[in-house]
């Protein structure tokens, strides 16, 4: 599943939404348990669940947003503190 090929709004399968986030559907499971923000899904019938693909699209920019400014912030620390203690947060990586 591309970004290109993921719906832009409708229903999506758990497995075709975890394609497009680039995760495993049981991440996906423990994302709407334990991230309040994550979109929920919704049963159909016993053994289907879809998610809102434009709501995952959604939640998914506001993330690389939170992520921008988190890098925003990285950079301008980097930039106060001066050069010599780049070393020290270049290992820092921005986990949504």
């Amino acid at each position: 599943m591309t970004i290109h090929s993921y719906p832009q709004d409708g229903h999506a399968r758990p497995k075709a939404t975890a394609d497009f986030l680039k995760v495993t559907t049981v991440t996906l499971w423990r994302w709407e348990k334990t991230k309040p923000d994550f979109p929920k899904s919704t049963r159909l019938s016993e053994r289907v669940s879809v998610y809102d693909a434009a709501e995952i699209r959604a939640w998914l920019a506001a993330k690389k947003i939170v992520n921008q400014r988190i890098k925003f912030t990285v950079l301008s620390l980097i930039s106060a503190i001066g050069t010599e203690s780049i070393y020290l947060i270049k290992n820092i990586y921005i986990v949504w």
